[in-house]
């Protein structure tokens, strides 16, 4: 699944693959037009680290929305795996687990895998206070990411993570989701 502005680079790009074997289904949304907006562009020219944690801890919840398009398609075409990229793992996990589907993650951004080598946010401000760097720590760590996903994924309104299982039947992710 991608979104329809993709459609033919998706055509294009499958034209050496056996017949068959990538079909492009659409998932909705716009994500170039999301991200043309002056807010957008805004928080990702901001050098501050806070803009970066909060654009990071909201990379998946901006995809929820495609969830209802992504489970239509992968139970009616019941793939032998899913693969996707890091801002729709969540989505992906949900529709895995329901429709008992192995997924595999495609991930190009190492940094937000979790590591003690690195943090995930790269600190783009340097305090000279202990107390801004101990604050900056907690932003920018694998600790203090966490938790900020955590918060912006289960947000209550709208679409969110618990909900998402919830309305697939599956159960609570012991210790919050």
């Amino acid at each position: 699944c991608s979104e329809m502005r993709y459609k033919d680079k998706i055509k294009k790009a499958a034209k050496p693959v056996t017949s068959g074997r990538i079909q492009f289904r659409p998932s909705g949304g716009d994500t170039s037009k999301k991200i043309e907006s002056t807010v957008s562009k805004m928080a990702m020219n901001s050098k501050s680290d806070t803009m970066q944690a909060l654009m990071l801890s909201r990379s998946e919840v901006e995809f929820f929305g495609c969830e209802p398009a992504v489970f239509y398609w992968a139970k009616t075409m019941r793939p032998d795996v899913m693969i996707y990229g890091f801002t729709v793992a969540s989505v992906a996990m949900v529709c895995s687990e329901a429709l008992s589907i192995p997924a595999i993650g495609f991930i190009l951004q190492p940094t937000v895998l979790h590591s003690v080598e690195y943090d995930p946010v790269v600190r783009l401000n340097h305090s000279k206070t202990s107390v801004g760097r101990k604050l900056r720590n907690a932003k920018t760590s694998h600790h203090g990411l966490n938790s900020l996903k955590m918060l912006m994924e289960n947000f209550p309104l709208g679409t969110n993570l618990r909900k998402m299982r919830s309305a697939h039947s599956l159960p609570r992710i012991p210790g919050g989701v």
